[in-house]
């Protein structure tokens, strides 16, 4: 699948999606430091073009320019974290300018180029945020349906206790629909830094927390001393510094803090989850290596998405195990239907489940929509897609009928809709319906 990256960085992104099966077109970013550690390795993974694979764009936020550009490229998915400093709770008194305004300039390229899916990686916060609201606004408005999750990367294999908002999108999907694949890619335990840097790493200083290093405060008042038996705390640009000689030990530090290891670049970079072999060379000093290193996409947590992405592509789902909502059996005794069509008709529908997963759920004609565009559908004869649409449309029959007899399992609500859907109105001329009935009697009406 061809991916195009925004706002690319020092490339976390794009060898985790390379990792996962994505080919990267083009990759896009305004600091050249970060450009050239991003040739200097991703470049045997990128898509032949003509010219150079990388396009340094001055300004995303130029969308005349951009845009076009991109759009042009017809990419299958877009990639990229717009810059988070104006939502991060690093920066006190922050307001939201230029930087925060690329969040919704991405929104745009993405209605533009119309790709069949998005990843957008940014700050937590960055949900609050005015910026996003517009963002997902233009999202929704273009048709994509939306996973959003708060994500903690120690989860994904990475050894770092870094969380971040990770927002999917596909076009004509329901929101959620890629909510069950991260779930079941999530480890069981967090990784910690000794998983990352091996038992050896770290000095155990006897005050029973096990072997410890140094890793540069991120406040004021936080310490520098870290276990090896937890995950790395998440790096920033004060993170791969050594202690001061001036530096006064705060609560939670040891005495002596200056005995304590310090992660080498290399092994910092691993934490982050890049491996070994990974060319920093090229970003110029300390500095801008801490800088890129922060702002990286840990690769091991964009892999997860993209392995994600991918399997969702092919119409594949975890294997969870569905029940068969019990009061639809009972529906279709009710209705008087044979023991043979009964079987079939349950069978039909828990293989819709497992092909649709939350979205089974979705209005009638969105579920048939998703179903037509699995591959194995597409694939499957007459005969089978007819006995699966036709599974989804008894199960639509039978929640409306349910809820407009008031039976379970639909808790009841009161919902100012006309009088004239068959249910009668209390004295305030309002009916008892659930959401559920609301959505499925609009969709019937």
């Amino acid at each position: 699948m061809r991916v195009i990256e925004l706002f690319c960085g020092a490339g976390g992104m794009g060898l985790g999606l390379t990792q996962a099966g994505f080919k990267i077109q083009k990759a896009y970013d305004n600091w050249q430091p970060a450009l050239d550690v991003h040739r200097a390795n991703l470049s045997p993974w990128l898509a032949p073009l003509t010219g150079d694979s990388h396009v340094r764009v001055s300004d995303l936020g130029d969308l005349t320019r951009a845009a076009p550009d991109i759009a042009d490229l017809k990419p299958e998915m877009i990639a990229g974290g717009p810059p988070c400093v104006e939502f991060s709770r690093a920066k006190r008194n922050r307001k939201e300018g230029k930087l925060a305004d690329l969040t919704a300039a991405f929104a745009v390229i993405i209605g533009v180029t119309r790709p069949r899916y998005f990843v957008m990686e940014n700050v937590v916060d960055a949900q609050k945020s005015d910026a996003y609201s517009r963002a997902r606004s233009i999202f929704k408005f273009a048709g994509y349906g939306l996973t959003e999750s708060v994500l903690k990367a120690s989860f994904y294999q990475v050894g770092q206790a870094r969380t971040r908002l990770i927002v999917v999108g596909c076009m004509g999907e329901v929101d959620g629909f890629l909510d069950e694949h991260l779930n079941d890619l999530k480890s069981p335990r967090p990784m910690t830094v000794g998983d990352v840097l091996g038992a050896d790493f770290g000095v155990d200083f006897g005050d029973g927390r096990g072997k410890l290093y140094w890793s540069g405060p991120g406040g004021k008042s936080s310490p520098g001393t870290r276990r090896v038996d937890w995950p790395s705390p998440t790096i920033l640009r004060s993170t791969p510094w050594a202690p001061g000689k001036n530096y006064l030990p705060r609560r939670g530090d040891v005495d002596d803090v200056w005995r304590l290891p310090v992660p080498t670049r290399t092994q910092f970079a691993r934490l982050q989850g890049f491996p070994e072999t990974w060319d920093w060379d090229p970003c110029g000093g300390k500095t801008k290596f801490a800088r890129m290193l922060a702002n990286s996409v840990p690769p091991p947590l964009a892999r997860a998405v993209g392995q994600c992405v991918m399997a969702h592509s092919r119409g594949e789902r975890p294997a969870i195990k569905r029940e068969i909502p019990f009061h639809f059996e009972e529906w279709l005794q009710e209705q008087g239907f044979p023991t043979q069509r009964i079987y079939d008709t349950k069978a039909a529908y828990r293989t819709v489940q497992q092909y649709l997963g939350p979205a089974t759920q979705a209005p009638l004609e969105t579920a048939i929509a998703l179903l037509d565009r699995i591959p194995a559908v597409a694939s499957a004869s007459p005969q089978r897609k007819s006995n699966l649409k036709k599974a989804l449309r008894l199960y639509d029959e039978c929640v409306f009928d349910l809820i407009k007899r008031g039976l379970p399992p639909f808790e009841t609500q009161h919902y100012d809709i006309p009088e004239d859907n068959g249910d009668p109105p209390d004295e305030d001329g309002w009916v008892t319906i659930s959401p559920k009935k609301k959505r499925r009697s609009a969709q019937s009406n």
